[in-house]
């Protein structure tokens, strides 16, 4: 790559981190794409496309409803980001979920992202003890394609209101930025978020050491170990994600991952460290019903990966409080 074309490049990268905005044009609205101008060069906005692939399975012998399994497309810059949901379909009244499978790994709405360390069954929100996504399938789900972002939108309906998840993929950002909201009467709103860094261990030979930092807090848990939890202290609002073990960063699918939220939107945080799956688990404050989460991953060695996180999380703040998610209501 000659001189001009680094430039070119490292301008291009630049523009993709910029504020979504342009003179007399709101990108953020899916307008028709528009310009950046960096040093007097104009560098067109990417349009990030969504596109969603996926089957339905018939019941399984009878005993539980017929599925469907999806997985949708973000075409970034950088990559496509992945985002999948699979459930039930065509539920009778009684039929509330019992099933293992309703709430295991492959059942879910999952955020593999641009890499393989927040996959699975990702997210789960509980409205009064209430596991939403594991007893309902979703109402409607929506994406749209747009300039400069893709969006995700679905809708559970439950007895007591409506939960809305949007998902938010900005080009240039290497993180997914979700908004949690629940519409209705409740007093107690929790979200499970579940991760796995740094490749298995022992599917490789090798052992494996999870560990989850927030503030000055630190827990790890060795292969073998049972598991413990890390208390997020107060003021702490991010959580840094990884496996210690040095050889697992040359592993197939090894990498840390991180979560970012909004303080004020959180009352108290834990985190359940296993020598495999490590889930953490956010508390609402009484009366409040919307959450803002920024879900990160890293390819890097651990020290950078961190030092990363802490470079970037006040910027991911920024722009979970400015990101129009899929109307204008922010």
């Amino acid at each position: 790559m000659n001189g001009m074309a680094s430039i070119h490049f490292a301008l291009v990268l630049l523009a993709a981190f910029l504020p979504l905005a342009l003179p007399g044009q709101d990108v953020s609205k899916g307008e028709a794409p528009g310009f950046y101008e960096v040093e007097g060069i104009r560098i067109p906005v990417h349009v990030v496309t969504v596109r969603e692939e996926g089957e339905e399975t018939p019941s399984a012998k009878g005993n539980t409803p017929p599925s469907k399994g999806s997985v949708y497309f973000f075409q970034t810059i950088a990559g496509e980001y992945k985002a999948n949901y699979s459930r039930y379909l065509n539920r009778t009244p009684e039929w509330q979920g019992k099933h293992g499978a309703s709430v295991g790994f492959d059942m879910g709405l999952g955020f593999s992202g641009l890499g393989t360390n927040w996959y699975g069954n990702t997210l789960r929100v509980r409205v009064d003890g209430d596991d939403v996504i594991a007893r309902l399938a979703a109402d409607k789900i929506e994406y749209k394609t747009g300039p400069g972002m893709g969006r995700w939108r679905g809708l559970w309906t439950t007895a007591k209101g409506s939960l809305t998840i949007n998902l938010a993929v900005i080009d240039g950002v290497g993180a997914g930025l979700l908004e949690i909201a629940f519409d209705g009467p409740a007093t107690a709103i929790e979200l499970d978020l579940n991760c796995f860094p740094g490749g298995y261990g022992p599917a490789y030979g090798t052992p494996s050491i999870r560990a989850a930092q927030a503030g000055q807090e630190t827990v790890q848990v060795g292969t073998g170990e049972e598991n413990k939890t890390l208390t997020v202290p107060a003021g702490a609002d991010s959580i840094f994600y990884c496996d210690r073990w040095p050889e697992t960063q040359k592993l197939a699918g090894s990498g840390s991952c991180g979560l970012v939220f909004i303080g004020d939107q959180i009352a108290a945080a834990t985190v359940l460290v296993s020598n495999y799956g490590v889930c953490t688990t956010l508390k609402l404050p009484p009366g409040t019903k919307t959450a803002d989460l920024a879900l990160t991953e890293y390819p890097l060695p651990n020290a950078t990966a961190a030092a990363t996180l802490a470079h970037e999380q006040a910027q991911l703040r920024d722009l979970l409080k400015s990101t129009e998610f899929w109307t204008k209501e922010k």
